[in-house]
């Protein structure tokens, strides 16, 4: 699957590839390839202009799921559902009382719990967003978080629309966590990181530091990146985010 958004780079690619199936003496049948297309099936996504969404399809079947009757439908079910499961958000707090049924020597219950649980996650993923692809070359922001249990991280970019360590520690581990995280999409990209820990402001020009920081720092290095203050109040993305316990993540 090749993709442009103008035209000309698509004929440029298209001689390209007419002089490497020539080069090398490669047959292509015709009707296996598909051209100008606006939008296509891409391992059971939709991909088009606008960004990628759910198959439909798949979510008709979702929606003609009966009420589950033991293990087996329920995985069956949880496996389809989970397949987008980045399209909706707070998927594991939605479909936490059903996934309890899974459980090492938990009892099947069908209760109102589970039902409900089920028919929200079916309501969401038709109502799923479409998700946009990053642009390269344009800024992306990091907002970061932590506590004692959770580290959260949230990588937006600017639309059309406009335990042991110490809080210093911790707020700077889930700054690194995040860029190992996201680094083929941060690496070589400018980026603005927003964190509620105003002196990690200075962590470049600090002079002293512990040696778990330097390797830190070192990493960071590798990143055009500036670190600005946000105070938690308004950072409430991540700040949300660090204060879910880990069982319901």
């Amino acid at each position: 699957m090749i993709h442009w958004y103008t035209l000309r780079p698509r004929m440029s690619m298209m001689n390209i590839l007419k002089w490497f199936f020539r080069f090398f003496v490669i047959y292509a049948k015709l009707s296996k390839y598909e051209f100008w297309l606006i939008e296509v099936m891409f391992i059971r996504h939709v991909v088009s202009v606008e960004g990628i969404r759910v198959d439909l399809k798949k979510i008709e079947a979702i929606l003609d799921w009966k009420q589950l009757r033991n293990v087996t439908e329920l995985q069956s079910f949880l496996g389809l559902a989970g397949y987008y499961q980045r399209f909706v958000e707070r998927f594991s707090l939605i479909a936490a009382f059903s996934t309890k049924l899974l459980c090492k020597n938990a009892s099947f219950v069908w209760a109102n719990d589970q039902q409900s649980s089920f028919e929200k996650l079916e309501s969401v993923l038709t109502k799923a967003p479409i998700l946009i692809q990053p642009e390269t070359g344009k800024e992306f922001v990091v907002y970061s978080n932590a506590s004692h249990t959770i580290l959260s991280f949230v990588l937006m970019q600017v639309g059309k629309h406009k335990g042991n360590y110490l809080i210093y520690d911790l707020e700077l581990v889930a700054i690194v966590f995040d860029f190992k995280i996201w680094r083929h999409y941060l690496y070589s990209e400018r980026c603005m990181i927003y964190t509620n820990h105003e002196s990690l402001k200075y962590l470049i020009t600090q002079k002293e530091l512990n040696l778990r920081q330097h390797r830190w720092i070192e990493l960071l290095k590798d990143y055009d990146c500036k670190i600005k203050y946000h105070p938690s109040k308004a950072n409430m993305v991540a700040n949300t985010l660090s204060q879910i316990s880990m069982f319901e993540l």
